[in-house]
């Protein structure tokens, strides 16, 4: 695994633009009250019926074998504030700003553009993952919402795949996140969650997908 300070290339006002490969991924912070926000919903939600996010026509397949095994997901979509929103927002119009190589003024215009699509907030328990896969739309995000410590390697990495497996060449990357960081990637871009081992973790990350409106 690459470490990250070689695959930076842009960074601003706390910003990290990771590009390894092919898709670019973009590394912040939340703010302390949207996390705080974050903590709360995902209690409301857990003793609810679970729905999915892309998990209800993407891990269909699984569903039958290893229900057991994957992290369970609540939409989140109907607890969203306008301060929330705003948030993501200005962390999506900073990643098209920073790809795009656009002048800071334009992240005005770029926020206006960003229309959420779908979010929801993911229970990891011990031992459960999520196969690799893909989500819909222009960008994906993940924020990690409690993210448990372990000295061990991959343990609660998410991992980012692009094109062929090659001699002398990396499709892979790792990524060990902290407890409020956001990562913004292409929706198409492959990704999957390693689980945790030790007893009595869990993981709770919201994730959600945007489009990015022409006008």
């Amino acid at each position: 695994m690459w470490e990250l300070n070689q695959q930076i290339e842009y960074a601003n006002e706390g910003i990290e633009l990771i590009r390894p490969f092919g898709p670019f991924i973009y590394k912040h912070k939340i703010s302390d009250t949207f996390h705080s926000k974050l903590l709360e919903w995902s209690n409301d939600v857990s003793d609810k019926k679970e729905v999915g996010g892309y998990q209800s026509d993407l891990f269909h397949e699984f569903k039958d074998t290893a229900n057991d095994e994957i992290t369970k997901s609540y939409n989140l979509l109907g607890h969203i504030d306008i301060d929330s929103l705003k948030e993501i927002k200005e962390h999506c119009s900073g990643y098209v700003n920073a790809c795009g190589n656009y002048p800071v003024q334009a992240r005005t215009h770029l926020r206006e553009r960003v229309r959420l699509t779908h979010f929801w907030i993911n229970i990891q328990q011990e031992r459960q993952w999520q196969p690799k896969h893909n989500h819909t739309g222009d960008l994906s995000f993940v924020i990690y919402v409690k993210q448990p410590k372990s000295n061990k390697s991959a343990v609660g990495n998410i991992t980012f795949s692009y094109g062929e497996t090659m001699n002398w060449s990396v499709n892979d990357m790792q990524i060990k996140p902290e407890e409020k960081d956001i990562l913004i990637f292409p929706a198409w871009t492959k990704h999957q969650a390693f689980p945790f081992v030790e007893n009595n973790q869990t993981r709770i990350t919201a994730a959600g997908n945007v489009a990015i409106m022409n006008k």
